[in-house]
Formats: C-alpha cells, structure tokens, sequence
C-alpha cells in the first residue's frame, strides 16, 4: 500500500511537473484569448459604427432628396456633402464613401443611398486584413404634390410653468406661421399631461365614450324613472372633456371599434383642449395662446390623441377631406415636445393613467411611436431640459430619423429646435 504524506518526493515531483504544464498551457492560451478579446471588441466597435453609418446615410439620403436635384451626380454630392458635415463621432476620423442614385419619374420616384467605410482594428490585422468593410443601405420614395398635415403635440405639465410654458407659445407660434406663410397646410394642436383633453363638443363622436349618469327628475342631474321604475342615463353634465384610454392592447392602436376612448369626469386634465386639424390659422394661434402648465406627464397620452388627429378614422376622421381629390398623397408630421419623464401609467385593465410604472410608460411611448410611424406618419421630438439619459434616448428612437430629434437644454434652444423643424418641414414638402 503507497501512503502519501508531507515528505513524500513523488507528491513533490508531481506538482513541480503540474506547475510546469500549467505554465506551458497558460503560454499557449496567450494569444488564443488575446485574439478572441480583439476580435469581441472589433465586432463590438463595427456593430457601433454599422449604427452610426446608417442613422447617418438615413440622413443623407433625405438631405439628398431635398435638394431638388434629380441626376445621381448631383444627389451623390448633396449626400456626401451632408455625412462630411454631420459626422458623428464615431465616424470622426473615418473616411465614408456615398453613393446616391434615383429611379422613377418626377411625382413617383425612389431615391436610393449606399455607403461603405473601412473601420481598421486589432482583429482584422491577426488575420491579415488592414481593415473591416462596413456598408449600409437606405432609400426615400419621393410623391407628387402631397397635402401636408401637421399635428402638434405639446406638453403643458406642471413643470412646463413660468418663462417654460410662455417659450413653448411663442415658438409654436412661430412654427405655424412660418410653415401657414409657406403651404396652405391643416394643422392640430394636441396639449397633454396624465391626460388629454378632447373638448366637451367632441363627447358624441365615434370613437369616444361619454360619461353618462343617472338622469333626475325633470332636468339633468335629477332622476326620471320609467314605467318599470329603472333610471335613464344621460351625459355626465360635470364631464369636461377629459378622456382615458381603452384596456391593452387597443391603447396602442388607432381602432375606433375596440379602442374607443372612455370620458372620465373624476380627472384633473389640461384646461384647454386639444384642436382638430383646421385650415383657419387664427383658431390654431388661439389654441396655442391659450395652453397653461399643470398636472404630471403620460406621453402615450399626447401620442394617442395626435396620431388620431391625424387619421382618417373616428373620432376626427377629417384628414382626407383636405385632399383636392380622394387619390392624392398626404405627408403627415406629428411634432412631439416634452419636458420630463413619464411620470405616471395606466393602470392596470382600467382607462386611468393614476398608476406610477415608468417602465411601462416608457415601453407603451416606443410601441406608440412605431405604430405611428407604421402608418406612414413622420414624427419630430424635442427633449426640452430632460437630464435622464433613458427619457432623452427613448424620444431619439420615437423620431423617425435621428437627425429629427432636438435635444434642447435652455428656452432658446427650444425656439431654435421648433425654427429648424419648421424649416425642414417646409423643406421636405417642397422636396416631395
């Protein structure tokens, strides 16, 4: 029987021999790892600059379509004049090659963008290649003579208050204006909190239900009983406009059937309610002098009211009829402002936004924003003084190209945003 024990030279050989191996293993797996860190961080690196390069393209594709030229020199030019000018810094010091061609006829056409960049790195050098090629892809379709449709959606919470609020008129103001001066464009105005205001004259349409109460003696408020001593119901006379919304998942979608919008008296709501899309420029600036700041903040509540502004379904189911014929093409913007973060939720199976679940706030602001999108709608966001970096990120991804959202930091910067977006747009139905 061999018994091991403290002294024993054959334990002490072997592990002088095991140290040795593990020396030896250790030496070989150097540079496997070393290689397979460098290539991790170079896919991390291109999957970065992939992103950069195609928000960018995105971008100059559209600048590209703007700039009325149509031969493919010309477009290839505005595109790479626009990516030399608007790098981001992930594509600083990279040279990025565009191309921009067109295909169709004035009124239907297609403007295509394809860019290439040579990313170098660590990895690609172990394996012989001085660089990684990375490529994107991007096309616009450009229409003949669109009606332009605008729907602006404006925070007015509490924290909009003071020198806030009175910026927000003003530069509103100018926006419409500068676009009214330019194109014979409707326009809506969708003020929200926790909550939207839809106005008491809107309480009949389709798509919203009204409050109702039990009617009392002769007038409202009294009870009338009928033959079988049951009350009638009638409208809420202490209703005041103020909506909630339908249970998931029809509080994501424009569905006027199963997502019909409940009236809730027992809210406290934006005192002005919103404006359906008008022509009459004076009743849009009205609206707009008339917003006032307080309550807490539900965008999908902005978001739900401005995207059925703009629909052709109930409740406001008016936007085909500013076509001159029932064929014409529309462009559709829906411009979204905030201040802060969603500070309250809807509850639970229930048409209330009292609930505090930012996570889910936040989830239903980014379904909203893709749906809208979906339709066909083009959305501007301004993130106006938001220090959280989740809330700023989440309204970059809700517009619909990145050069589409403004981070504005002060009261002159928000004037500033609402002037750019004024011209682009004005840009961009020009384009079209």
């Amino acid at each position: 029987m061999v018994r091991f024990n403290k002294n024993n030279t054959t334990l002490k050989s072997f592990a002088r021999s095991s140290k040795g191996n593990v020396a030896i293993v250790f030496a070989f797996l150097v540079p496997i790892i070393s290689v397979m860190v460098a290539g991790g961080l170079e896919l991390s690196n291109g999957a970065t600059a992939r992103n950069a390069l195609q928000a960018t393209l995105d971008s100059a594709v559209l600048a590209a379509a703007r700039s009325g030229s149509l031969d493919d020199a010309s477009l290839t030019a505005a595109g790479q004049r626009f990516v030399d000018a608007n790098r981001s810094s992930v594509l600083r010091d990279e040279e990025v090659s565009v191309s921009i061609t067109s295909e169709g006829e004035l009124g239907d056409l297609t403007i295509r963008g394809e860019a290439s960049m040579r990313l170098p790195g660590m990895f690609s050098a172990v394996v012989g290649r001085e660089y990684t090629v990375i490529e994107a892809t991007s096309e616009v379709r450009a229409i003949e003579d669109p009606q332009l449709q605008i729907a602006l959606v404006l925070d007015v919470t509490g924290s909009m208050s003071g020198s806030k609020i009175s910026t927000l008129r003003r530069a509103s103001r100018d926006l419409v204006n500068y676009i009214r001066d330019r194109v014979d464009a409707p326009i809506g105005v969708v003020p929200f909190a926790q909550y939207v205001n839809v106005g008491v004259e809107n309480g009949d349409e389709d798509g919203i239900i009204e409050p109702m109460v039990e009617e009392e003696g002769r007038g409202r408020g009294r009870r009338r009983r009928g033959e079988r001593g049951t009350a009638r119901m009638v409208p809420d006379p202490d209703w005041e406009g103020c909506v909630g919304s339908p249970s998931d998942p029809y509080n994501r979608r424009d569905d006027p059937v199963n997502g019909a919008m409940p009236g809730l008296s027992d809210v406290d709501c934006p005192s002005t309610p919103l404006l359906r899309l008008t022509l009459n420029r004076s009743a849009v600036l009205d609206r707009i002098d008339d917003l006032g700041a307080s309550g807490w903040t539900y965008i999908p509540a902005g978001l739900q009211w401005g995207w059925r502004v703009l629909s052709d379904t109930a409740p406001f189911a008016e936007s085909p009829s500013f076509l001159e014929e029932p064929d014409d093409n529309m462009l559709q913007v829906l411009v979204l402002m905030t201040d802060g973060d969603n500070t309250r939720s809807q509850r639970d199976e229930s048409p209330y936004h009292d609930s505090t679940a930012p996570g889910r706030a936040d989830a239903y602001t980014q379904q909203m924003c893709d749906a809208i999108s979906d339709d066909g709608v083009l959305i501007y966001t301004v993130a106006f003084e938001i220090s959280n970096s989740r809330t700023r990120n989440m309204l970059r991804d809700c517009a619909s190209e990145e050069s589409m959202y403004f981070n504005a930091n002060s009261n002159s910067e928000l004037s500033a945003a609402f002037e750019a977006i004024a011209r682009d747009v004005v840009a961009l139905y020009i384009s079209h």
